[in-house]
């Protein structure tokens, strides 16, 4: 067990966004199993635990554990009628502003243009 869960081990005396190493996080809320620190790497490539890697250590909240998996341990209830009818593009948006909100909307860098868009001239006349 590592030492600062060791100081703490309940999962209440950890504050909300306070840092976790994700062994610490797996012992602290998991001290007998299923759940592992390779797990919880998995769970963070997979999108569904917010990490964040610091001097090549992957860190995690209490907060973020405590969401991960939510959508899928949480059963919704299936309204009949015309609700069921989602779009996919109507899906898409609201998945879109979820993730807006959670924050994991990330930006591509733009890219530079290497070269002149102008035509090159071929030929003789050219060299």
């Amino acid at each position: 067990m590592p030492p600062r869960v060791a100081a703490r081990p309940r999962p209440e005396e950890w504050t909300d966004d306070e840092l976790l190493t994700l062994p610490e996080a797996a012992s602290l809320f998991w001290p007998d199993g299923p759940i592992t620190t390779n797990t919880l790497r998995t769970a963070g490539h997979q999108g569904t635990l917010a990490i964040t890697k610091v001097a090549g250590k992957f860190f995690t909240t209490p907060m973020a554990v405590r969401r991960m998996g939510l959508e899928e341990t949480v059963p919704t209830p299936r309204q009949p009628g015309p609700a069921q009818d989602v779009s996919a593009q109507a899906l898409f948006q609201l998945k879109l502003a979820e993730a807006k909100r959670l924050g994991r909307e990330r930006a591509r860098p733009k890219r530079v243009a290497e070269r002149s868009a102008a035509p090159v001239p071929r030929g003789k006349a050219g060299q």
